[in-house]
């Protein structure tokens, strides 16, 4: 029976997903926590989720005008980029690192690293961020846009652990709506 519910869930989420033109394929996701001590002789406890998506999206703008683009969506959003390869159309950084604020807002808007007594990790911590999109031809003169993030993040408090990040989504989608927006601008 639970077997059967959760295989009902999946096809209304992937029905819904896809109607939208927007996919999301989620990783394995777990949550664990780790107690960590402190100088004072205190423990902490420090929840962390781990995981990793992929989102693609299908815009209706040609690959070549999207590949132009792309560019213009992660310097609005501060990223600075480091890959950037033509023949696959593949642009992002692989090693950005940012602290509480990501494209203007607060990086937990975009990443879960779990969260300590001071509120979300990805509020406080230092993070490192893998982000790579490309875009590739679709039919009808359309493009698709995927995203891979990937994120970790360390406490500036406390030395050793690194949480692993799991992307919320968002982030991936503001990139495919920007490069959408900025095509119906004609910029």
């Amino acid at each position: 029976m639970r077997s059967t519910l959760i295989s009902v869930l999946v096809l209304m989420a992937s029905a819904c997903a896809s109607s939208s033109g927007t996919t999301v394929s989620p990783g394995a996701a777990a949550t664990t926590t780790t107690r960590i001590g402190t100088a004072e002789g205190r423990t902490v406890g420090v929840a962390t989720t781990t995981g990793g998506e992929e989102m693609s999206a299908t815009l209706q703008v040609p690959v070549e005008r999207t590949w132009e683009l792309l560019p213009l969506a992660y310097a609005d959003l501060e990223i600075p980029v480091r890959l950037q390869q033509q023949g696959t159309r593949t642009i992002g950084n692989t090693d950005f690192r940012v602290r509480r604020v990501i494209g203007g807002e607060r990086a937990s808007r975009y990443l879960n690293c779990g969260s300590a007594s001071g509120g979300p990790n990805a509020d406080t911590y230092q993070l490192t961020i893998n982000i790579v999109t490309q875009a590739r031809e679709a039919a009808n003169d359309a493009s698709t846009v995927t995203t891979r993030l990937t994120a970790t993040a360390k406490s500036p408090n406390y030395a050793g652990a690194v949480a692993t990040c799991s992307t919320t989504g968002r982030l991936e989608r503001r990139i495919a709506d920007m490069v959408a927006e900025l095509a119906r601008r004609g910029e």
